[in-house]
C-alpha cells in the first residue's frame, strides 16, 4: 500500500505532514495550486484520500477531517485548529 501512496505522492511537488504518530498519518500532497488531504492507518492498512476543491479548500479539509471519527473511528478534531493554520502557511507559499 505504501508504495501506491508513493506514486499518489509523486504527482505533486510537495508533502506537509500534519500528523505523523499512532500508527496513522494525515497529510497535504500539493502544488501547483493542487491539494488533496491524504489519511493513512498503516497498522490497519485503511487509506482515504479528498482533493481539496480551489474555489473553498478550507471548507474540504474541515469536512475531511471531521469526517474521520465517522468512517474510522479516529478523532483528530482537536488538531483541527492546528492543521487549518498550518495549511494556510502551506498554501500561501504555493501562490
Amino acid at each position: 500500500m505504501r508504495d501506491d501512496i508513493e506514486v499518489l505522492e509523486s504527482y505533486f511537488n510537495h508533502v506537509w505532514y500534519f500528523i505523523d504518530g499512532d500508527g496513522y498519518e494525515l497529510s497535504l500532497l500539493y502544488g501547483k495550486g493542487k491539494y488533496a488531504i491524504l489519511y493513512h492507518h498503516r497498522r490497519l492498512r485503511q487509506v482515504a484520500i479528498n482533493f481539496l476543491s480551489e474555489s473553498n479548500p478550507l471548507r474540504d479539509l474541515t469536512l475531511f477531517v471531521s469526517g474521520l471519527e465517522g468512517r474510522f473511528g479516529i478523532s483528530v478534531e482537536e488538531f483541527l485548529p492546528r492543521i487549518l493554520a498550518e495549511f494556510a502557511l502551506v498554501e500561501g507559499r504555493d501562490n
